[in-house]
């Protein structure tokens, strides 16, 4: 783990094989020329991305989704029926968010 953490600050690429690979993506704000450029000021964000491998690139085919409530309704509703209530006010609960 650390030494990953150490080649993405390198800017290198991390590659996994078959599983996939990990990078880093910048989000930054241009400038009108390289000199100006500063990485304190013009980059924005940092993200790690990551690129799925040949295993796992058709890993979603051929699955079902089902929708489901969403976090803070599901988290509502186990606290209701813990308490005995008979009704949920599902619009009140959305304005509550869940906290994992």
């Amino acid at each position: 783990q650390e030494n990953m953490v150490i080649e993405l600050q390198r800017g290198n690429q991390i590659d996994f094989g078959e599983l996939g690979k990990f990078r880093l993506q910048l989000t930054s704000e241009g400038a009108a020329t390289a000199a100006e450029f500063k990485s304190d000021i013009n980059i924005k964000g940092v993200n790690i991305q990551f690129i799925p491998g040949s295993d796992l690139a058709n890993i979603f085919v051929g699955m079902e989704f089902e929708q489901v409530a969403s976090r803070a309704v599901q988290k509502a509703a186990l606290k209701a029926e813990k308490e005995g209530a008979k009704t949920l006010d599902i619009e009140e609960a959305k304005k509550k968010p869940a906290k994992d």
